[in-house]
């Protein structure tokens, strides 16, 4: 369940790409609208099926974008963090949401009411061209998303998203990335479009390659000794 944070916590929308040209005076009228929220683990932040009231600005966190069939199973389409927003299928229709959103750590949000980005995209063209944008890029990510689908093995899919997720999620030291977001063996299957087993499978193979290495004392984090030999897998 979410919890209301203060309104002195808002990430003020001067930072955020989306929101970042607008006038002062409308950033300012948009910021007093906002809500703050916060979710714990494993919280659904919106379901495939509600009415789209909203759109979500992560401050602090990682989200999970997912659609889930009818039978159950659900394939992750995007993990949304910091700066990012979400939500926007059905805002500018006033129709239906087609995913479902779930917290993959203690996140901070920022609700926005869609009236408001409906209202922006009438009187600021610009921001519309940046909605344009931002949903064109998310375009974009589903179709390699699809492609790596189809014609990538699971092994390079994995180190692709583990990859990925460090650069986005994780620190540097000593030249190793470590990912500091707890991914379970089943939340990279959703993620890459596998069983859990062949996941476990090649979890196996990238650690006895020296790929990766998993963190013993906090479960489902990972290491990454040498990103560019990671990325030397992804390319085969």
């Amino acid at each position: 369940m979410a919890n209301e944070g203060s309104p002195r916590q808002i990430w003020y929308l001067k930072g955020v790409e989306l929101f970042r040209h607008l006038p002062t005076r409308t950033r300012h009228r948009l910021e007093a609208r906002l809500k703050p929220l916060r979710f714990t683990r494993g919280r659904v932040i919106f379901s495939a099926g509600e009415p789209a009231r909203s759109v979500f600005l992560v401050r602090r966190g990682a989200v999970e974008i997912a659609r889930v069939s009818p039978r159950g199973r659900k394939v992750t389409l995007a993990v949304v963090g910091p700066g990012e927003v979400f939500g926007y299928l059905g805002v500018l229709s006033r129709g239906d949401r087609p995913h479902v959103a779930t917290s993959l750590e203690a996140c901070e949000i920022v609700q926005i009411p869609s009236r408001e980005i409906r209202r922006l995209c009438r009187l600021h063209p610009d921001f519309t061209l940046q909605v344009a944008r931002t949903l064109e890029g998310t375009a974009i990510r589903y179709s390699a998303k699809i492609e790596s689908l189809l014609f990538k093995p699971v092994a390079v899919r994995l180190a692709e998203a583990l990859g990925g997720l460090a650069q986005r999620f994780g620190t540097r030291q000593d030249g190793a990335w470590r990912l500091d977001l707890r991914m379970t063996q089943q939340s990279l299957a959703n993620l890459i479009g596998a069983s859990r087993q062949h996941v476990g499978a090649a979890l196996h193979t990238l650690t006895a390659q020296g790929l990766i290495r998993q963190v013993r004392e906090y479960l489902g984090r990972f290491e990454i000794p040498d990103m560019a030999r990671l990325a030397s897998t992804q390319a085969r």
